[in-house]
């Protein structure tokens, strides 16, 4: 018994002990690793490069921490937009040294034994500096409640300790083993490092990305955004905005920077939750076999000005011969005065970047002519942006059925449709759509098509006031007797009633398509083109008569 217990222990003991000696060992190569990688880093780009003032290894005997030690991160912007793909520089004036640094107290970056766990973690306090020409432009203090850290989990698969490097070999690689990515940082505070003026705060960031294989092809991946309470003042609008100029120059581009006005919005909620199941590689995609499932399970927005939701959902599968697909998708908005306000805004900002961009081309240049015309930016901003809050609460609908011979390259080949709705309904009024048909292969279309109103004489009279709203714009560029008038508005409205089926409480027009031809609410297309002529034509602008 003794002799047993002995030999247990010695064999513990030489296990616990090459353990250890593994340990410290791999730990020293991956730290060598790490260190190495850096010093090529920051001797192959020269003007981006991460400096620090020690690397401490921890976490025996189940993890291995690497920390850095007050790191500093700094890039060279134009450098990093070498890397961008299609770049294109429209300028030979050389821009501005434009260096980003970030800086702070800690960086720790820790794997556990099996290497399908790693943590990021930096400090609570954090500080980034914009460097201009060698001048300080900005810095700024970043503050969390508690360190921000990101969480990584990837498949080990071939289940070795310490094998770090095979999830990271390619992209390719990094996309099949990846099973989940999340940050989190709570109660963010960015101030100005100079006069402590808070500049933008968020209560909660959080990204959540999973991902798993989902048979032989595909991969089924989820991206969760939510970010909560996020406010911007107008300081930092200033400062967002002069990177952005920045950022042009870096490129070259000539156009003037648009302009970005965060803090309008006031206290901003954000939800994202989005998913994907299907291929990953483009040969996959167009394979009779593959399906493909692409959902918006929410992507909502509030803030002080608008509230808005959207689901999405879509699906393609095979059915036997068959290819099935659907679409089906529900959003709400509502909006303020003040969203009205903003959006005029910046209409008057496109058009103030379009006037004074600098461009060679005749159609451009003609086009600023006329808009000249038209009266200061404002004035035609006012103009032609709607005015959606009058619209009160607003609901969208999309449901689409589409069953097709399951043939890649052709998928509506015989096609069959079912529109179960397309909606869009507001306060005041609204319109839908709904209807089936066939697409048979080599023959023009056949099916029924329903257009319904809600309160539709008052959705054409607010539409007719609309256009001869705008149409005072173009009679200042081409002076003209006005062609949007009442006559016209309410011969709008006769042509319709008289093309409604009779049966409707509101406007509803069908459209049926036969081998035989198209009839409009049981109506050939002669007999509408009459009621055309009588409702309509007679309001529409006469051409000028000849001179004999």
């Amino acid at each position: 018994m003794n002799k047993l217990i002995v030999t247990l222990f010695s064999t513990a003991v030489i296990v616990a002990g090459a353990y250890t000696a593994c340990w410290f060992k791999e730990s020293a190569d991956i730290k060598n690793d790490i260190e190495q990688n850096i010093a090529a880093f920051n001797e192959k780009q020269k003007t981006s490069n991460l400096h620090y003032e020690s690397v401490v290894v921890s976490g025996f005997p189940l993890a291995i921490n690497i920390e850095f030690t007050k790191p500093v991160i700094s890039f060279n912007v134009a450098d990093l937009i070498k890397t961008f793909p299609n770049k294109s520089v429209q300028t030979t004036t050389k821009p501005d040294a434009w260096v980003v640094e970030f800086k702070t107290d800690s960086l720790t970056l820790s794997s556990n034994i099996l290497a399908n766990n790693f943590v990021i973690q930096y400090a609570q306090q954090n500080e980034v500096n914009s460097i201009v020409n060698n001048q300080l432009q900005n810095s700024f203090l970043i503050n969390y409640q508690n360190p921000y850290s990101c969480n990584l989990s990837v498949a080990n698969q071939d289940g070795m300790p310490w094998n770090i490097g095979k999830s990271f070999a390619d992209a390719k690689s990094f996309l099949t083993t990846l099973r989940s990515f999340n940050c989190l940082g709570e109660n963010g505070v960015i101030k100005d490092a100079k006069t402590a003026t808070v500049f933008h705060s968020t209560e909660k960031t959080s990204i959540v990305i999973n991902s798993k294989p989902v048979g032989n092809v595909n991969q089924k991946l989820g991206l969760i955004v939510d970010i909560k309470n996020s406010k911007s003042s107008p300081e930092f609008d200033k400062v967002i905005n002069n990177f952005v100029k920045l950022f042009y120059t870096q490129i070259g581009n000539l156009e003037p920077a648009p302009e970005i006005n965060s803090s309008v919005y006031g206290s901003m909620s954000i939800l994202a939750d989005l998913g994907y199941t299907g291929p990953i590689n483009g040969a996959d995609f167009n394979k009779p076999e593959t399906d493909i499932y692409v959902d918006i399970n929410a992507l909502n927005m509030k803030n002080d000005i608008m509230d808005s939701t959207t689901v999405f959902h879509f699906a393609t599968s095979p059915q036997a011969t068959k290819r099935e697909s659907n679409i089906v998708m529900h959003s709400t908005s509502t909006v303020n005065e003040k969203y009205d306000q903003i959006l005029a805004k910046n209409i008057a900002n496109q058009i103030d970047g379009f006037m004074k961009a600098q461009s060679s081309d005749p159609t451009s240049e003609l086009m600023k002519k006329n808009i000249a015309l038209l009266g200061k930016s404002e004035e035609i901003a006012a103009v032609i942006a709607p005015k959606f809050h009058e619209f009160g609460t607003t609901t969208a609908d999309i449901d689409l059925n589409v069953t097709s011979e399951n043939i890649a390259g052709n998928p509506i080949k015989n096609a069959i449709l079912s529109l179960k709705s397309f909606d869009w309904l507001a306060t005041p009024y609204g319109f839908n759509f709904y209807g089936t048909g066939v697409v048979p292969e080599g023959k023009a279309p056949i099916g029924t098509l329903v257009l319904g109103f809600k309160n539709g004489d008052n959705l054409i009279s607010d539409l007719g006031a609309y256009l001869a709203r705008v149409e005072t714009l173009w009679v200042k560029a081409q002076p003209h007797t006005p062609y949007i008038n009442a006559p016209l508005i309410e011969g709008t409205k006769k042509f319709l009633h008289d093309l409604s089926d009779k049966n409707a409480k509101d406007i509803s027009i069908s459209f049926v398509a036969t081998e035989k031809g198209l009839t409009i609410s049981g109506k050939q297309v002669m007999e509408v083109i009459g009621l055309f002529g009588t409702d309509i034509a007679p309001f529409l602008p006469q051409p000028a008569a000849t001179k004999q």
